[in-house]
């Protein structure tokens, strides 16, 4: 096993200079030929912990699973699955978890991933947002429908009193 490692300076093709861990992460995760890169740091653990919720340019703090999720890296999704990441650890500012970002940017691939492996079809933000409320309001009806098929309630509300039927 590789002892945990800081890197001072990485140079990403197509992305350019990254000097923060997470940034380095998201940067192969986002760069399609770089992704089994990111599949071996975090199967490695050297320099990502899959529990750790890591900042972004000063935005929220996310785990690499919801990094991936972003990104609709399956590949990502899965290895930090396999090391055990928690599918429905929240981000402390809106209580977004993987299957939300999945669901928030129409990756059906990584939703599937995640639904397969236990997340929480109705677990909400602290607005009351739950993934199928958020991929009917971004207009993902394939996510939306495995949702649905995944028996997500369709009747939930967030706490501005809105359903999904309603946000669609």
């Amino acid at each position: 096993k590789l002892s945990r490692v800081t890197m001072p300076m990485v140079v990403v093709p197509g992305v350019g200079e990254v000097s923060d861990t997470a940034k380095i992460f998201y940067a192969l995760c986002e760069n399609k030929a770089w992704a089994d890169i990111a599949c071996m740091l975090v199967q490695s653990r050297s320099m990502i912990d899959v529990h750790t919720l890591y900042r972004l340019d000063g935005g929220s703090e996310v785990t690499p699973l919801m990094m991936a999720a972003a990104d609709n890296r399956v590949d990502v999704a899965a290895a930090c699955i396999k090391a055990r990441a928690a599918v429905d650890k929240a981000e402390k500012e809106e209580g977004a978890t993987p299957l939300i970002v999945a669901s928030l940017k129409g990756c059906v691939e990584v939703a599937r991933l995640l639904v397969d492996s236990g997340a929480d079809v109705d677990k909400a933000t602290k607005a009351g947002g739950t993934p199928l409320f958020v991929a009917s309001a971004e207009g993902h009806v394939d996510v939306a429908r495995l949702l649905v098929d995944s028996g997500a309630g369709i009747d939930k509300t967030s706490t501005g009193g809105f359903t999904a039927l309603i946000r669609a």
